[in-house]
């Protein structure tokens, strides 16, 4: 590891990036890489970087009847975004079991507005008061879909920036035909 003690490689930490690995999340569950370093002292504690320099971290999320002004459960998970949905559910489903409380509407910051988790909210009839998670304008320096043209007599797509992309076959597993520059074109 890259960082010193607080990426020791010990036996703990390699048995936990192990376990990590083997269970898969389920179909409506965030997913997310194996963490890129590990605590030698608290293997649940994850990496942030979220208020500057990095240090390992938990995050702790509360569920809050605001009609009564009272915290109503607490749930720490490892300071991961994907993780503050999953300990969503658990609180509402924890507070519902223990207490009867089941809300109507439930409010949050946009780290919660991903189209899984607000389909899940409406499901139980709750209604969310949460913006949605708009990540189109993220494209990590690739084109949208919208930039290239489709030209069907040549069944090609023109690119902003390049040659135009010849169907190059189909892809089986998808059934999704795949589109590719000619390198005699560049």
């Amino acid at each position: 590891m890259d960082n010193g003690s607080q990426g020791a490689d010990t036996a703990g930490a390699r048995a936990s990036r192990r376990a990590h690995a083997a269970v898969p999340p389920g179909p409506d569950e965030p997913r997310h890489d194996a963490p890129k370093y590990l605590s030698p002292t608290d293997l649940g504690a994850a990496w942030s970087i979220k208020h500057g320099a990095g240090v390992f971290a938990y995050e702790t999320n509360l569920l809050v009847d605001t009609a009564h002004g009272i915290i109503v459960d607490v749930e720490a998970t490892p300071a991961r975004l994907s993780q503050e949905i999953v300990a969503a559910k658990a609180m509402l489903a924890r507070a519902a079991g223990a207490c009867g409380f089941a809300p109507s509407c439930l409010g949050a910051d946009k780290s919660y507005g991903t189209g899984p988790f607000l389909t899940w909210l409406l499901a139980r009839g709750v209604t969310p008061h949460v913006p949605v998670l708009d990540r189109t304008a993220q494209t990590n320096g690739l084109f949208t879909r919208e930039r290239f043209t489709y030209l069907e007599v040549e069944d090609a797509w023109r690119c902003p920036a390049a040659p135009m992309l010849h169907r190059a076959g189909l892809d089986r597993s998808t059934g999704m035909q795949k589109y590719s520059a000619r390198t005699t074109d560049r």
